[in-house]
C-alpha cells in the first residue's frame, strides 16, 4: 500500500472489520487527528480519545506498512489508525467542511441571501457586511479533496506569487475595483493553497517547498531591496522548522538544516522585524538540545556575529546558564544604550548583583556621553536625539543614589539628566533641593539658565514662580513668551520696573488687536488700561498716555469695533 496514493478500498481492506473501519471513519470525521506529519518513512499522528490522546505510528518498508497505537485495542490495525490513514488521503475535514459552506464565486453568503441581492431586497448595510466578509476571505478558498500539486507545480505556484505581490504592492495596494457598489474584489496574492496542499508531500519535499519560499523572497529582496510577502515568508521559516522537527533528526544529520537558518542570519532581507523575530524561533525550535545550540553558537562566532545573530547568540547562552561566555560575549559589543541596559538587567535580575548592574549604566556615561560638561553645543546631539531608553537608564541610576543618600552622585546625575532630557519646572525643583543639601543652589542655577535650550516657556515661568523678575524681563524680551506668563511677568513689575510692564501689555494688546473679533478687542483695550493706569500713577504724566492712545487709534483707525473699545478708556 501506497502512503502516497490510497484508496477508500485499500483503507477498508486493511482495518481488521468493517466495524472498525466505520468507528475509524467517524473517528476522522469528528476531526479527532492532530499533529499528523507524514515523511519517506511513514506517518506520526495523535489522534483524540476519551482517556486523552493515542499516539500513531505508521511506517513503510519493503512495500509493507506496520503499525503502532497506545490504545488499548488487542487487534492489529485498530480504528484510529483507519483515521489517520483518511486523514492522510482526504486532508483535514474540518478544512473540507468550510471549503464546503463558500459558494463557488467565492463569497460566504447564503443561497437565500443570493436570492435577495438578485431580486435588489438587500438593505445597503447588509451589502456592506458582506463585502466585508468578502475582505476577510480574500478570494482564497482551500481545497482538501483538490488534485494534489507535486513539488515543481508547488515551486512554480511561489514564483507565481512573489510576481503577483511585488506588482500589487508596487502599485500601491489599491484592492477595490472603481466601482463603488461592486460585489467582486480582486484576487489577491498569497500562499494559502500552497500551505494547505504542502502537507500532502513527504516531510523532506516539504521541506524543499518551504525553504523554496523563503529564498524566492530573498531573491526578490535582493533585486528590490524590498520585503515582498513577510507575513508568507515568516509562516515558511515557521513551518520549515516545524517540518525538521519532525523528521526526528539528530546530529549531525540536523546540521544542513540548521546551517540554512544560520546563513540567513547574514541576509539583510531578515533585518526586517517580523523576519528576524521568525528566524529566531526557528533557530529556537531546532536546537532543542545543548549539542545543536552549541554548535549553532560557535558556527555563528564563526562567521562573526552581527546584531540580531548576537542577540540570539547571548539568548542561547542565557538558555545553557553560561553566564560567563554571555557577559563575556555582551562586554565585547556594547554599543547602543540598549546594550548597556540589557546588560545592566542581567546582572540585577539574573546574578542579583545590583552594583555591577549601576557599574554598567555609569559605564555608558563614561563611554556614550561628552567629557566637557560645560559646552552646550557637544551635548546638542544627545538631546536633540534622545530615547526613551536614556531616560530609563537615568532613571535607574537616579533611583539607585536617590535610596542610598548618595547626594553627589544624584547631582551629578540630575545635572546629565538636565542636559540631555531638557528642563521642566518639576525637575528644577527636585534639582534644587538636592543641590541646596549640597549648597550649591546658585550652581544648579546656572547650569538651569544654561542648558534651559528650548523650554524657555518652563525657564520663565521658574523665574516667575521665585520672584526673579530681572531674569524673567530679560527672557520676555528676548523671545515671545506664552501670554499667561507675560501678564504675570507685567504685573508684577509694574511698580518696579514700569517701563518694562508697559513694553510688555504694549505686546499684549497687539497680540489681541490681530486676533480681529470683538472679544479680543475688548480685551486689548483692557491691557491699554492697565498701561494708562501706568503712566498716571507710577510715571504721574498723563501726556504720556495720551501720545499712546493717539498712535494706537491712528494705527487701527479701519477698526471700526476697535474704535468703540478704545472711546471708552
Amino acid at each position: 500500500m501506497n502512503l502516497n496514493d490510497l484508496t477508500i478500498e485499500e483503507i477498508t481492506e486493511f482495518a481488521d472489520s468493517p466495524a472498525i473501519f466505520q468507528k475509524g471513519q467517524q473517528c476522522y470525521d469528528n476531526g479527532a487527528v492532530d499533529q499528523f506529519f507524514m515523511s519517506g518513512k511513514g506517518i506520526k499522528a495523535k489522534v483524540e480519545g476519551k482517556p486523552g490522546p493515542y499516539s500513531v505510528e505508521i511506517r513503510t518498508g519493503r512495500g509493507n506498512l506496520t503499525t503502532d497505537c497506545t490504545c488499548a485495542y488487542s487487534g492489529e490495525v485498530c480504528e484510529h489508525i483507519v483515521a489517520v490513514l483518511l486523514y492522510a488521503m482526504l486532508g483535514d475535514p474540518e478544512e473540507e467542511e468550510e471549503a464546503a459552506m463558500v459558494p463557488p464565486h467565492g463569497i460566504p453568503i447564503s443561497e437565500n441571501q443570493f436570492q435577495q441581492l438578485f431580486r435588489g431586497e438587500l438593505y445597503i448595510e447588509e451589502l456592506f457586511e458582506l463585502l466585508g466578509q468578502l475582505k476577510q476571505k480574500n478570494n482564497v478558498i482551500p481545497f482538501p479533496n483538490s488534485k494534489k500539486m507535486t513539488v515543481a507545480e508547488l515551486k512554480e505556484e511561489i514564483q507565481e506569487f512573489f510576481k503577483g505581490v511585488q506588482a500589487e504592492e508596487e502599485e500601491g495596494g489599491n484592492v477595490f475595483n472603481d466601482s463603488f457598489f461592486s460585489l467582486s474584489e480582486p484576487e489577491l496574492p498569497d500562499l494559502n493553497v500552497l500551505f494547505s496542499q504542502v502537507k500532502q508531500l513527504t516531510l523532506k519535499e516539504q521541506i524543499d517547498v518551504l525553504w523554496y519560499v523563503v529564498t524566492s523572497g530573498n531573491l526578490i529582496f535582493s533585486q528590490t531591496g524590498t520585503v515582498f510577502g513577510e507575513v508568507e515568508i515568516a509562516e515558511a521559516v515557521e513551518l520549515f522548522a516545524d517540518r525538521v522537527m519532525a523528521l526526528d533528526l539528530e546530529m549531525p544529520e540536523k546540521e544542513m538544516y540548521l546551517n540554512s537558518l544560520i546563513a540567513a542570519f547574514d541576509w539583510p532581507m531578515f533585518l526586517n522585524e517580523e523576519l528576524d523575530n521568525a528566524l529566531k524561533d526557528a533557530m529556537d525550535t531546532l536546537c532543542s538540545t545543548e549539542e545543536e545550540l552549541r554548535y549553532a553558537i560557535a558556527t555563528l562566532e564563526s562567521c562573526g556575529l552581527e546584531q540580531n545573530s548576537r542577540d540570539w547568540v547571548m539568548e542561547a547562552y542565557h538558555t545553557l546558564g553560561d553566564g560567563e561566555k554571555l557577559v563575556r560575549l555582551a562586554e565585547g559589543n556594547l554599543e547602543t544604550v540598549e546594550d548597556y541596559i540589557n546588560l545592566a538587567n542581567y546582572w540585577r535580575e539574573i546574578e542579583e548583583d545590583l552594583p555591577r548592574s549601576i557599574e554598567i549604566l555609569e559605564r555608558w556615561i563614561e563611554d556614550c556621553t561628552p567629557k566637557d560638561w560645560d559646552d552646550v553645543k557637544v551635548w546638542e546631539n544627545l538631546y536633540r536625539s534622545r530615547s526613551p531608553n536614556i531616560s530609563i537608564l537615568l532613571e535607574d541610576l537616579v533611583e539607585y543614589y536617590a535610596e542610598n543618600q548618595d547626594q553627589k552622585n544624584l547631582y551629578r546625575l540630575m545635572m546629565l539628566w538636565l542636559r540631555i532630557g531638557g528642563l521642566s519646572v518639576e525637575f528644577y525643583q527636585d534639582f534644587k533641593a538636592v543641590a541646596n543639601r549640597l549648597t550649591r543652589v546658585e550652581s544648579c542655577k546656572a547650569q538651569i539658565r544654561m542648558f534651559a535650550r528650548d523650554e524657555v516657556d518652563e525657564l520663565a515661568q521658574i523665574y516667575v514662580n521665585e520672584e526673579d523678575w530681572e531674569r524673567a524681563i530679560a527672557l520676555a524680551q528676548e523671545v515671545e513668551l506664552p501670554l499667561e506668563i507675560q501678564v504675570a511677568i507685567a504685573a508684577q513689575v509694574k511698580s518696579s520696573h514700569p517701563e518694562q510692564a508697559i513694553a510688555l501689555y504694549d505686546q499684549l494688546v497687539h497680540s489681541y488687536i490681530q486676533k480681529k473679533t470683538r472679544p479680543n478687542y475688548k480685551t486689548a483695550a483692557e491691557y491699554a488700561a492697565l498701561i494708562r493706569d501706568i503712566y498716571r500713577s507710577v510715571f504721574n504724566d498723563p501726556s504720556q498716555w495720551q501720545e499712546y492712545i493717539d498712535g494706537l487709534r491712528q494705527q487701527y483707525q479701519r477698526y471700526r469695533a476697535l474704535q468703540e473699545e478704545l472711546q471708552k478708556l
